[in-house]
């Protein structure tokens, strides 16, 4: 059973090597998801956002992460991110430069 850190435990080995640091890059992503003006258009306003961040704690340790937090990892490190579910055995693709007229959040 996971335990809520995952995406950040998977994004910090990712960069480092190790997952110690994950809760540091929970706290950068949040910070980009709480104050840039790109995630605001991808949930679609302020008012979406300001609900998202009312539902889920994201800064919190044992929050899961959503797309919306992987778009703001997206942000910060300035790469692309390729996420697999098992639901469905796909991959989905966050782009870098993704177009938010065509990709609205839904």
């Amino acid at each position: 059973e996971g335990d809520g850190n995952c995406l950040y435990r998977a994004l910090c080995y990712s960069i480092t090597g190790s997952e110690n640091d994950h809760l540091l890059l929970r706290k950068l992503i949040s910070e980009v998801v709480k104050n840039n003006e790109k995630i605001e258009q991808y949930v679609g306003g302020k008012d979406k956002l300001a609900i998202h961040l009312q539902n889920n704690r994201i800064e919190d340790n044992g929050t899961w992460g959503t797309d919306i937090e992987i778009f703001g990892a997206v942000l910060l490190l300035k790469t692309s991110i390729y996420v697999f579910s098992t639901r469905n055995n796909t991959w989905q693709l966050f782009p870098k430069h993704m177009d938010l007229k065509k990709n609205p959040y839904k």
